[in-house]
């Protein structure tokens, strides 16, 4: 029995000199594990399932106005870059919550970009990505100068973090287009 004891021990004192199981990610960590969830199968199931959908659900207000203005919380490095090539020159105005900083730089990259085709999202007038998470009243404090409003809200990579989920929705739903 005192093996069994000496093994547990071991094993407890082998765990705390590890990284703990409750410890936030850190960035480079977080964009590891995003890029083993979209290669392979996980970007057949962003491509085949997510996007299709996403498209579905905004085709009819896509359809209904000539620019659209995106607010994205927590969208990685690329979330409405995975758009249809049609529905990209709708977007007119865009901002996003992106506490990575790998990420964020990666969008701010990838939005910025140019190519012989053209950039990334071509419409593109307003650029803001804001290096923090979407916190209570933070997000509406940011932008409190303004007085955004967005015709779409994408909530993405960052629904874990919010607790209660309740009044983040909520603040969000405030900054919608009437």
């Amino acid at each position: 029995m005192a093996t069994l004891n000496t093994l547990k021990r071991a094993l407890r004192q082998k765990l705390d000199n590890t990284t703990s199981l409750t410890r936030a990610l850190s960035n480079a960590q977080y964009s590891d594990g995003l890029d083993l969830l979209v290669h392979d199968a996980g970007l057949e199931v962003y491509q085949d399932f997510v996007i299709p959908q996403l498209s579905l659900l905004l085709a009819p207000l896509f359809n209904s106005r000539n620019q659209i203005s995106v607010l994205e919380i927590g969208p990685g490095p690329k979330s409405v870059g995975h758009l249809p090539s049609p529905l990209k020159p709708k977007i007119g105005k865009y901002t996003a919550f992106e506490p990575n900083l790998l990420f964020a730089a990666r969008l701010e990259e990838w939005l910025n970009v140019s190519s012989e085709a053209g950039s990334s999202l071509p419409c593109l007038k307003s650029i803001v990505v804001h290096r923090k998470p979407f916190s209570l009243n933070s997000g509406t404090s940011a932008m409190e100068d303004t007085d955004e409003k967005f015709h779409v809200i994408l909530f993405c990579h960052s629904m874990y973090g919010m607790n209660p989920k309740q009044p983040y929705i909520e603040q969000a739903l405030g900054l919608l287009v009437q």
